[in-house]
């Protein structure tokens, strides 16, 4: 109904690039980045205090290399990952 089919992803984007130039196939990437930003940003945040509240426990099992700060070990940087994941 007043839609315009296109056979492949292929001829969508030369349609796009013929009509828009380049510039037309990056219309509308502003609005998606602001809508990601604060999402990344919030998952960072916890994914990070995670680890601050994880270090400060005095049971932590840090993993020291030459020199760096200690490491995570892998299945608590899976699990804070994952909750970070689930805000």
């Amino acid at each position: 109904v007043g839609r315009r089919r296109h056979a492949s992803v292929g001829s969508t984007l030369a349609q796009i690039s013929r009509e828009g130039g380049m510039l037309g196939l990056y219309r509308g990437i502003s609005p998606t980045l602001l809508g990601i930003l604060p999402y990344a940003g919030i998952k960072f945040y916890v994914y990070q205090s995670l680890k601050a509240w994880y270090r400060k426990l005095p049971s932590a099992n840090m993993v020291s290399s030459e020199g760096r700060d200690p490491r995570l070990p892998v299945s608590m940087m899976l699990a804070f990952g994952g909750a970070a994941g689930l805000v």
